[in-house]
């Protein structure tokens, strides 16, 4: 008897024969009277039969384990490994058809244990890799190589939702975050959870790109809807790198090419998803290099801070120094090093130790700078992570650094920024508000770049805006309302990214009230600040 279903009684259109042969689960078709109609090549190994034929007109039975799984009587009579099962009620034309599913299923001390995660009750990346590696040699014996993509999914913003709300809460939303992903794919896929808020998914039968496309949308869809956790609305985005099987890869090479592409989603603005190429292993490299690179700074001390004039567009005065953290010898460097640093510390948990770093070493740089003729006025901008502001700690932290240097707290400005701004419900603004009480400024950066309300701001406490370059360079109308709407809500406007005496002139006669950017003065390294500061307060002409 041949072990293909016969075309009178298979389903048509729900899964290809081809594919239910190729995966490494078992699959039985029975018929009205419970006896195996088909099964696949992964039936006969998991139920210890020579192959699908054995399987063919047996009655399919079964006895349930204590642990909800299922221990089967094969067709002589010896028991075959406890299995997970599970039945489906496929109907083509009016005829049902039972399909039953089955996996090893992982006992207490026996060797498939610790296969799947406690909490969420998915695969592990122990099993998730096992399940790619024996679909890809299954597929390799039948002269199919490839044919199958694996997906590596991250939830955004997690880590600030579980600070905030609590661990309870997120374990509570891994889980349904679990149940929403099996629901957006098929019954042959695997969904598992690689850790935190990591999970994976392994795709059989996707033959091209366009079909690892079409499955991370559907699942960027899904998410669209918002979670009900313990009373909360909880919307949670995500992030997905995608990658196909279309060489000899083994599984972890797959995952970690998934992963890289999931970078790469990630590092072009999240909620999207990317499918892996070449190019990404390079950049992994250096991202690999850069992190390294860090972690040698932060061990060695020798993380460098850059200080940049903001200058009074009326007097030409310099009013404040923004301070921008710096790789090692780089203060000069003229574009990205401040925002790649900080991305690459908040990829590896290390920006809480750096941001305390820097908030006070800008301080004790501040004080230094205070005591000299003319400079007691001079103000230093710090810029805070967002995960940073949701610790409520932070406030008391400052402010004992600023009591420790004998420092008015109106010498501090921290800049937060648009994903700050745009963010609601959680303890930001609590910890901005304290600050501010204290006399501390507040002030949002890339002003207009988003889509966050004035109101916000005001909830936020901020005294000021940094209206984003890109409007400062191009967009002389954007400006002009921007700046009118600081002055409106009371709040000084200072414009980003000058370059030009044109851009300059602009600026004020829209009435922003401060500047900065390399028209007026570049980053400069702490050391020649104070010589610069030591014959008086500097002035810039323009």
């Amino acid at each position: 008897m041949s072990s293909r279903l016969p075309a009178a009684t298979r389903p048509r259109g729900v899964v290809p024969d081809s594919l239910l042969e190729a995966l490494p689960d078992g699959v039985l078709m029975l018929d009205a009277g419970g006896r195996v109609e088909w099964a696949n090549p992964a039936a006969a190994e998991l139920l210890r039969v020579s192959g699908p034929q054995a399987l063919l007109g047996r009655p399919f039975g079964r006895v349930m384990t204590t642990d909800g799984s299922a221990r089967l009587s094969a067709p002589g009579g010896a028991d075959a490994p406890a299995l997970e099962v599970r039945q489906h009620v496929l109907e083509d034309d009016g005829r049902t058809v039972q399909v039953v599913t089955l996996r090893a299923a992982a006992e207490d001390g026996a060797p498939g244990a610790g296969l799947r995660d406690d909490l969420t009750g998915l695969p592990n990346r122990t099993l998730l890799t096992d399940r790619i590696e024996r679909l890809a040699a299954r597929l390799r014996r039948r002269g199919r190589p490839g044919r199958f993509g694996v997906l590596y999914i991250d939830l955004d913003r997690f880590k600030e939702i579980n600070d905030a709300l609590g661990h309870g809460t997120g374990d509570q939303l891994l889980v349904s975050v679990a149940d929403r992903l099996e629901a957006c794919l098929r019954p042959s896929d695997t969904v598992a959870r690689i850790g935190g808020d990591e999970f994976a998914a392994l795709l059989t039968d996707v033959p091209r790109s366009s079909g690892l496309a079409r499955a991370a949308r559907r699942i960027l869809n899904a998410f669209e809807e918002p979670f009900r956790i313990n009373g909360r609305t909880i919307h949670v985005g995500l992030s997905i790198g995608a990658t196909l099987a279309v060489r000899e890869r083994r599984a972890e090479e797959l995952l970690d090419e998934a992963d890289q592409a999931l970078y790469a989603a990630k590092a072009a603005g999240r909620g999207r998803m990317q499918i892996f190429d070449l190019e990404m292993h390079e950049r992994a490299q250096q991202r690999i290099g850069r992190e390294e690179g860090l972690r040698k700074a932060i061990r060695t001390g020798s993380l460098d801070l850059a200080f940049q004039p903001i200058v009074d567009l009326g007097t030409g005065s310099v009013i404040a120094l923004e301070a921008l953290l710096r790789w090692p010898g780089e203060t000069d460097r003229r574009e990205g090093s401040t925002a790649e640093l900080i991305r690459t510390a908040e990829e590896i948990g290390v920006i809480g130790q750096i941001d305390l770093w820097v908030l006070e070493t800008a301080l004790e740089h501040l004080a230094s700078w205070q005591g000299l003729p003319g400079c007691g006025e001079l103000a230093v901008h710090v810029n805070l992570s967002g995960g940073d502001l949701i610790d409520m700690t932070l406030a008391d932290r400052a402010l004992a650094v600023l009591e420790r240097l004998g420092l008015n707290p109106s010498a501090l400005r921290i800049e937060i920024g648009e994903d700050v701004v745009s963010r609601e419900g959680d303890d930001a603004t609590e910890v901005l508000s304290r600050l501010a009480d204290a006399g501390v400024g507040i002030v949002a950066h890339n002003y207009g770049r988003g889509a966050s309300a004035p109101l916000r701001l005001r909830q936020l406490r901020a005294g000021g805006v940094k209206i984003d370059r890109s409007f400062v360079a191009d967009d002389p109308q954007m400006l002009t309302s921007l700046a009118a709407l600081a002055r409106g809500l009371e709040m000084r406007a200072t414009a980003e990214g000058v370059e030009t005496r044109t851009a300059a002139t602009r600026a004020a006669e829209v009435g922003c009230d401060s500047g900065q950017g390399f028209y007026f003065s570049p980053p400069l390294p702490a050391d020649a600040v104070g010589p610069a500061l030591s014959d008086g307060p500097l002035t810039v002409r323009w």
